[in-house]
């Protein structure tokens, strides 16, 4: 009878215990979008809460990559004609320059779209970025629907988010 009461009594502790992890989980996985903002280096917010129906693009680039540098104008061109929509564009220094660094590059680079300071990685769970460029199409229920390796054109990816939006 003791070693059965003993047995119990584990048994509701472990079940406390996991009851309470999954709970946690549950909590922070369904929120974890609600109250995140991102930054960008121009000191503007992205409150994600406020961006929920819309599509999201983040684009990893640097510096020194050659084929980053062929892609900005496109992404320049992507972002200008995409900005009223329902689609919001970010870039992602892939070097994690500091602020000062970070600007020197976009100005040089010609960047006319939002560059955040954050890495966005967390947020939606990215896979890593192996290559550059990178970039990831986010759909308007925060699910990562496509990861894309390499150049992309204003044509494709407006190609490829009408695709997606089927």
């Amino acid at each position: 009878m003791y070693q059965w009461k003993l047995k119990k009594e584990v048994f509701m502790v472990f079940k406390r215990f996991f009851l309470f992890f999954f709970l946690t989980l549950a909590i922070l996985s369904c929120s974890r979008n609600e109250a995140t903002v991102l930054h960008d280096v121009n000191g503007n917010s992205i409150n994600l809460s406020q961006q929920k129906g819309k599509w999201i693009v983040i684009n990893y680039w640097a510096e020194w990559c050659d084929n980053c540098l062929k892609e900005i104008p496109e992404l320049n061109k992507f972002y200008q004609n995409t900005k009223d929509k329902n689609i919001i564009f970010i870039g992602v220094n892939f070097d994690r320059l500091s602020d000062d660094a970070l600007m020197e590059a976009i100005n040089k680079t010609n960047i006319q779209f939002p560059v955040i300071k954050e890495d966005p990685s967390l947020i939606w769970n990215l896979s890593e970025v192996e290559v550059l460029p990178m970039t990831f199409i986010i759909n308007p229920q925060g699910k990562v629907v496509r990861e894309i390796p390499g150049t992309n054109t204003q044509e494709s990816l407006l190609g490829i988010i009408n695709d997606l939006q089927g």
